[in-house]
């Protein structure tokens, strides 16, 4: 995907990374040339929370998980119902560009996000994640809201013809559709040998879901990869230029646009002063610059003079560097390593240092620890024990956990043999092992094992047979003869050599992480360090956010209170607030900046109405008797609750003013914000225009083709 002129092949080729096989064949200059000159945190996704201005608190209800807060970065994300599939997935993309796997940040008790990073100069900006997959009992959205698949440019789900997805992936697949989220269903053929028919059944089967799906054959990738990259490359990029504001890119600087900047001199909000940010634009009515800054995981805008900041040019990113003056790792002094990145939080950069194929070290350092170069002589292999990433599944080969053969006790057949296995183990193994182990259980094993076991071994197994054999035999002799006494005279035949202890090699099933590792994760930045509690307050913030969203609904949905007491009326002051009212009570402006809208009517013009909101950023249902549309009347909107809720009317057909008459209560049920009369309200007459205000229902006019415009009604207030 990248190309041979990275910077860092000569490095890699020192380092023993051989070129991928594949590289050439699927080298992509558009999305390279894309990478290296476009401003990733100015021109965000148009399905990222940031770019819905009709909704200023969806940043809070979908805050930017701690794993992918670089916004510099373009996140791609891996998901699916096995990890054999993503396996083979990452086994086969050292052949199309050297990649290696970085630490993993906990989302929640065995949910963990997995970074793979491309140390290649064309490719290094794209990150890949290797996400947990959907709960069983989890809801898309809460999933959508907790791997943070917003501010993920596209996601791959995977599966195989073994691991064939579930109707809650495909509840997933209409989720992302609706937010606007790039996803592309890739099968996995784990036999190479699978037949057409068997192909185009597993396709047939997804698109009676509507999920397209893409075969990939790793021996024949050809037939899939080059489709996928080309499409990919266009999803991508198209999603960023609807989500860029273009008046604001325009008016701004070259010279500040996309920098990072460190914000000084503020008077009312001192608290920022020292804080860095990257500048996104410019407001030439306000002659400010709009600076974005992640403020406890939530990212905030500000509009600031030019007196007011400070522009920072890192200018060792993207370069070679030796690394020099290590006081905690003396060892690393001299080695070679590729800068990814500067991190504005800590103000440091950060460096690849590749050791052998598949594994490289990710570390933060300032300016003072790097000396730029632009050769490599004698690079030599970071020591095993330096090393701060782990290798691609495919490069985990030569551990082997040494093999542990369980020793059953046979079992014992008959009377005589349940209870002379009973007294005989019951006594030797207690009385050799409490001897050996401590007083107390010398004492008890050898008394109470060799005793009672012997007793009752013998005298119960003779006279009662099974039961009070082996109940009385072993147990007793086992739980009289203390813990190793029963452990022993049970599960080991007599005569058996006791070792328990030397059976246990410790840390032998598990590699062992060397110390070296954690002092390495102190150089990885953690945003929001010094502002958060711990490492839940994203998990925190989501069920606090989901929280306040119930509250609303509920208030909405409730009646008035009636008042029993007298003591009530003064301890609820704000129950008479009813929520629909407020929120039907909107300007234009507002009416326009709503993201949901239900589009009513056959009218010619609908496709292109529909065409032109969704070019906007809108997400569009079509309520109509056409084939296209996906509901026949308003009343079975908001039906489905893992569809958003529609919170704009549009009515587009004139000739049948009818329809709004006949919606009315629909419109009240469903608590939109207002209703839009395509091209104006006149159209519609005076009989419909004062039902709705009777109704207490909003109605602008809106020529929706030249009206509704991308970004509009984005406030930003001023600092200074």
């Amino acid at each position: 995907m990248g190309s041979s002129g990275s910077v860092c092949a000569e490095l890699l080729e020192q380092m023993g990374w051989k070129d991928p096989p594949l590289a050439g064949d699927f080298h992509h200059p558009g999305l390279v040339n894309y990478l290296q000159n476009t401003y990733l945190e100015v021109v965000l996704p148009v399905h990222a929370p940031q770019n819905d201005y009709g909704c200023e608190q969806k940043t809070k209800q979908y805050p930017r998980p701690n794993f992918c807060w670089e916004a510099y970065k373009m996140h791609l994300a891996m998901i699916g119902p096995s990890s054999t599939c993503k396996k083979q997935f990452l086994e086969f993309m050292p052949q199309i560009a050297h990649i290696f796997k970085g630490t993993g940040s906990k989302l929640a008790p065995g949910r963990e996000a997995v970074p793979y990073h491309f140390l290649d100069s064309d490719l290094n900006r794209v990150v890949l994640w290797d996400l947990p997959e959907i709960n069983f009992n989890q809801k898309a959205e809460d999933y959508v809201r907790e791997l943070g698949l917003l501010y993920i440019d596209c996601v791959f789900v995977l599966f195989s013809e073994k691991y064939v997805l579930t109707d809650i992936y495909c509840k997933l697949g209409s989720k992302m559709a609706l937010h606007g989220i790039p996803f592309f269903v890739l099968c996995t053929q784990s036999e190479e040998g699978m037949d057409e028919k068997a192909v185009r059944r597993l396709q047939s089967s997804f698109q009676a879901q509507s999920v397209q799906v893409r075969m990939f054959n790793p021996a024949k990738p050809h037939e899939t990869l080059e489709p996928l990259i080309n499409d990919f490359f266009k999803e991508v990029t198209w999603n960023r230029s609807k989500g860029a504001n273009s008046d604001r890119v325009k008016n701004a600087s070259e010279t500040v646009l996309g920098q990072t900047v460190r914000i000084k001199n503020l008077e009312k909000k001192a608290e920022l002063n020292g804080r860095c940010g990257v500048c996104i634009g410019y407001e030439k009515e306000q002659d400010r610059y709009i600076v974005r800054l992640i403020m406890g995981g939530v990212e905030t805008e500000f509009a600031l003079r030019d007196q007011s900041f400070s522009v920072l040019k890192p200018k060792l990113r993207g370069s070679l560097v030796q690394l020099k003056g290590l006081q905690s790792k003396p060892e690393l002094n001299g080695r070679y390593g590729f800068v990814d990145e500067f991190l504005r939080e800590n103000e440091r950069y950060r460096i690849f240092v590749p050791d052998k194929p598949g594994v490289a070290l990710n570390m933060a350092l300032k300016s003072e620890n790097l000396e730029r170069v632009t050769s490599t002589p004698s690079a030599k292999p970071v020591p095993a024990a330096s090393t701060g990433s782990s290798s691609l599944p495919a490069a985990k080969s030569g551990f082997a956990p040494p093999s542990r053969k369980p020793v059953q006790a046979p079992a014992a057949k008959g009377a005589a043999s349940r209870a002379a296995n009973g007294a005989a183990n019951g006594s030797a193994n207690g009385a050799t092992n409490g001897a050996a182990n401590a007083a107390n259980r010398a004492a008890n094993g050898a008394a109470n094992g060799a005793a009672n076991g012997a007793a009752h071994g013998a005298s119960n197994g003779a006279s009662n047979g099974t039961s009070n054999g082996a109940s009385n035999g072993a147990s007793n002799g086992a739980s009289n003869g203390a813990a190793n006494g029963a452990a022993n005279g049970v599960a080991k035949p007599a005569g058996a050599s006791v070792e328990p202890r030397k059976e246990k090699p410790a840390a032998a099933p598990k590699e062992a992480k060397p110390q070296e590792d954690d002092d390495l994760s102190a150089f990885l930045p953690k945003v929001g360090a010094a502002e958060e509690e711990g490492e839940d307050d994203l998990m925190s913030r989501i069920l606090a956010a989901e929280r306040s969203s119930d509250a609303t609904e509920d208030a909405s949905k409730t009646e008035k209170p009636k008042p029993d007491k007298q003591g009530e009326k003064d301890t609820q002051p704000a129950k008479p607030t009813v929520v629909p009212v407020k929120r039907l009570q909107l300007s234009l402006q507002g009416l326009l900046g709503m993201r949901v809208w239900a589009v009513i009517g056959d009218s010619p013009d609908a496709e292109d109405i529909i065409d032109h909101l969704m070019d906007c950023g809108k997400t569009v249902f079509n309520v109509g008797s056409g084939e296209g549309a996906h509901f026949s009347s308003t009343a079975e909107l908001n039906m489905d609750p893992n569809l958003p809720k529609t919170e704009v009317l549009a009515f587009i057909d004139p000739k049948d003013s009818s329809a709004v008459l006949a919606a009315l209560n629909d419109v009240v049920r469903l608590g939109v914000h207002g209703l839009a009369l395509h091209p104006n309200e006149d159209s519609f007459g005076p009989e419909v225009l004062a039902e709705c205000r009777s109704a207490g229902i909003i109605t602008h006019g809106v020529d929706v083709l030249e009206d509704v415009q991308p970004g509009a009604g984005l406030p930003v207030a001023p600092l200074d």
